[in-house]
């Protein structure tokens, strides 16, 4: 047999080779380099149809961000006051961090009268204060609180502050309200000295500093109280506010209690699972004492706000306490 027609053959077979690798997807380089120049390889720019019946795969879908991680700290100041002294406690967030709730824990002699945020953030001294007089006859202490996120993970952070001017003798029903897309998380309050009753102990003043329960009234902090003096006096009202979606799992957790005459509350509401307290509060019926609202400064303990408080009117009262959540 001749060398041409198998040389024929070599060739077309070559070619069947080589076409069937294109078919299957795969570059193909004959004789390792093309127009003796460097070995090179063309990428292939249509994707390679899938073997019948294969499903094609899909691209990943954009993942959620996730946000910032909020390294909740509880920072707790301890002031002692002299007897028939008044105080002002301040709580200053580490730097970098701004608050999100506050509060306090006193001895029973120790009538506090004001519990706010500061609304500048780098105010040097203080993020949130606590006002007061010992009314009794030896020296007593208060613990001041605040809960402290890192900023980036508050994202709209900003107090928000009404006045309300209340009549001698009236009520208050106060409402603030966070600006549109932001929820409220703390809040406070900070009277004139003489909203305060000064003819019974203790005082009586406000019977409310919390946020409702209601998930449709989210953006809102609430201030109950009434004027007991005999002349018109102020009051500011705050909300601690962030950004809704820098708190989507926001909710508010109550739990109620039913207080025996002359009885007290000692107790603390839990966030789920999963969650943490940044703030609180209470609702009370009556006429009480409240000696503690505020988070516990134990870091093993992130998920509870607690109260104590007693009930001094003639008959059984009602107490909510409330605490705000949200995924830490």
């Amino acid at each position: 047999m001749s060398a041409l027609p198998r040389l024929v053959r070599l060739h077309a077979l070559t070619l069947v080779f080589a076409v069937a690798l294109v078919v299957s997807g795969c570059d193909v380089i004959i004789g390792g380099q093309a127009n003796g120049g460097s070995p090179t390889s063309t990428p292939i720019s249509a994707a390679p149809t899938p073997p019948s019946g294969a499903t094609p795969t899909k691209a990943s879908p954009t993942p959620t961000p996730t946000p910032p991680k909020l390294n909740r700290e509880v920072v707790r100041t301890t002031t002692t006051v002299a007897r028939g002294a008044g105080f002002a406690a301040h709580v200053k967030c580490p730097a970098g961090k701004v608050p999100l709730g506050g509060g306090y824990y006193a001895d029973l002699s120790i009538v506090v009268t004001a519990s706010y945020p500061i609304e500048d953030a780098s105010n040097p001294t203080s993020n949130w204060e606590v006002y007061g007089k010992n009314q009794g006859v030896t020296t007593h202490s208060l613990y001041a609180y605040a809960v402290c996120v890192i900023a980036s993970a508050a994202q709209g952070w900003e107090v928000v502050r009404r006045t309300d001017t209340v009549g001698a003798g009236a009520g208050l029903n106060a409402d603030v309200a966070c600006p549109a897309g932001k929820v409220a998380v703390g809040g406070g309050y900070y009277p004139d000295p003489g909203f305060f009753s000064s003819n019974s102990a203790p005082p009586r003043g406000i019977i409310r500093d919390s946020p409702t329960a209601d998930a449709s009234q989210s953006s809102h902090w609430q201030i109950y109280g009434h004027n007991y003096a005999g002349s018109t006096q102020s009051i500011y009202v705050y909300a601690v506010c962030v950004n809704a979606s820098a708190a989507p799992s926001r909710e508010v957790v109550r739990t109620p209690y039913n207080v025996a005459t002359g009885a007290a509350v000692v107790d603390t509401v839990q966030c789920p699972t999963g969650k943490v307290a940044v703030g609180g509060g209470y609702y009370v019926a009556g006429w009480f004492g409240v000696n503690r609202d505020s988070p516990s400064a134990d870091a093993t303990l992130p998920r509870e706000w607690a109260f104590y408080g007693r009930n001094y009117e003639s008959s059984a009262q009602t107490v909510d306490i409330y605490a705000v959540c949200i995924t830490g």
